[in-house]
């Protein structure tokens, strides 16, 4: 693939990454809205419903995740590539591939999921048990 292409690939895989992350954080604070709004009327199958959906929809988003951080990888070892056999011609592409904030990105990227994934089914809890002791 010319620098150009691996490039266009690249940053389709940001886009496609930033996209899912933007969809599941949604669905985490509808998940915070409902707790919020709705505890103390969340029977305890609804309750078991939601959490079992909520673990299983983000399990998914966590692997899509990965494998777009994958091909993320391999698409920069593509460039560095080009860079060691000194046909990378543009400054862009060597700042996509120098750049540290595609690695802090992921590594922050994969510490926030678990915690707010934890934090929304905490809080769900919380919020579940608290209208129970309420009533």
């Amino acid at each position: 693939m010319s620098e150009a292409e691996i490039l266009e690939q690249l940053f389709s895989t940001f886009d496609r990454y930033w996209f899912i992350v933007q969809w599941w954080a949604s669905v985490s604070f509808g998940l915070i809205m409902i707790a919020y709004f709705a505890a103390e009327k969340i029977s305890a199958l609804l309750l078991g419903t939601i959490l079992g959906l909520y673990l299983i929809y983000t399990s998914w988003v966590y692997m899509l995740l990965v494998y777009n951080v994958d091909i993320g990888a391999g698409l920069l070892a593509d460039l560095n590539s080009l860079s060691n056999s000194d046909e990378l011609k543009t400054q862009g592409a060597r700042v996509a591939l120098e750049n540290p904030f595609v690695i802090y990105g992921t590594w922050l990227g994969n510490v926030a999921l678990p915690l707010t994934f934890f934090a929304c089914i905490g809080y769900l809890l919380y919020a579940y048990s608290h209208a129970r002791r309420n009533t």
